[in-house]
This record gives C-alpha cells, structure tokens and sequence, in this order.
C-alpha cells in the first residue's frame, strides 16, 4: 500500500507538472492561412507534426490552434467538432495530452 500511494502522488505531480508547462501544445498543428477563412481553418498538406518549440513550420505556412481564444471566438464550433479537428492517427487521436488531470494522468500511466 506504501509504494502504491507514493507511486500515485509522484504520478499526480508529474501530471501537474505537464500541466503547467504542455496545457494544449499539442493542438498546435501547421495550417494554410494565419485565421481560419469563412468559417474553416484548413491543416496543411502532408504537416502531421506538432508545431511550436523546437519545429516551427515551413514557409508559407502558420502554427495555429483552434482552441486559441481569438481564433475560437472566429470559429461557431461545437467541442465535438473542435477535438475532431485535431484527432487525427498521427497525433494519437487526440489522446496524449496534457489538457486536464485526468487526460494528463493517463498519458504519463
């Protein structure tokens, strides 16, 4: 019971942790135009990776999230449409994240 509650407040401080320093990097992916266009923020062909840090996109492209504040209130999105978006199989579908406790507990399990 000893090693498992250690191992579970080590768990729960590495999740705030990433938290803290990963809170929705990894929705930033490269798009075509720098705001979405009429309604519709397209990804860039053949750009799986996550951008910004170390990558940054290749010219004439833009590193973006749609849960951006100014982009979101660009976008009439629902939250269904808005983690379709970025759920794509290079990215994991969108599981490994750092977005909130739980989310973050189970990636770093």
């Amino acid at each position: 019971m000893n090693v498992f509650v250690l191992l579970a407040c080590s768990l729960l401080i590495f999740a705030i942790f990433g938290l803290q320093v990963w809170n929705g990097v990894n929705h930033h992916q490269c798009r075509l135009t720098p705001l979405p266009v009429n309604g519709d923020w397209v990804l860039a062909p053949g750009e799986v990776k996550i951008c910004g840090g170390f990558y940054k996109c290749p010219e004439p492209y833009t590193c973006g999230s749609l849960f951006d504040p100014k982009v979101r209130d660009l976008l009439t999105l629902t939250d269904d449409q808005l983690y379709r978006d970025t759920n794509v199989k290079e990215l994991n579908w969108g599981i490994t994240n750092f977005d909130n406790i739980l989310s973050a507990l189970l990636t770093l399990f």
